[in-house]
């Protein structure tokens, strides 16, 4: 098991984890979990301000979630825990367990914008702002493009008990549908 608790910077008020889990090369049903509920490996995330910690398993490559922080309102840190089963129960791989985890964080500020010229850039600087980038409150998963393909945390497996959250997507003001 390990636990990781990273400090936010100043002014940032939310963190998004794109997490990548089970390389292709092994069997799914190996990640899979029995009876709905993470059976060895696992990875849980929360923050004070999250409704609780969301704990996740199986197949979960290309997933985002993020995570409300505010250093300002005295949440300065999330928890980001991995739990690995016992190598010498799994009965694959030679006897690893062979779970990966790949996790990018991107910290998210309130209220900041910033100029960035794109290279080749025809046009000059484009002003980027991450408040754009930012999930509305209670958001564990938030989309902002208006095309794409989206699924739930371990699609195609067993949808996780005790799995509540709230799946958002950025209005477009020129469609009345998704």
């Amino acid at each position: 098991m390990a636990l990781w608790t990273p400090s936010p910077g100043s002014g940032e008020c939310q963190r998004r984890h794109p997490t990548i889990s089970a390389p292709s090369t092994l069997d799914d049903a190996e990640y899979t979990p029995i009876s709905a509920e993470c059976q060895a490996d696992k990875f849980t995330v929360g923050s004070a301000m999250s409704r609780g910690t969301l704990a996740l398993c199986g197949v979960n490559t290309g997933q985002h979630m993020y995570v409300p922080v505010n250093s300002t309102m005295g949440v300065s840190s999330i928890s980001l825990n991995l739990q690995l089963g016992d190598a010498s129960d799994a009965t694959y791989l030679g006897g690893a367990s062979g779970a990966s985890w790949r996790i990018k964080i991107t910290q998210l500020e309130c209220g900041v914008e910033r100029n960035y010229t794109l290279l080749p850039s025809p046009g000059g600087n484009l002003n980027y702002r991450d408040t754009d980038k930012i999930a509305p409150p209670g958001c564990v998963q938030y989309y902002s493009s208006r095309h794409g393909t989206y699924s739930s945390f371990n699609y195609g497996g067993l949808y996780l008990s005790d799995l509540d959250y709230a799946i958002c997507f950025k209005r477009d003001p020129d469609a009345c549908s998704i």
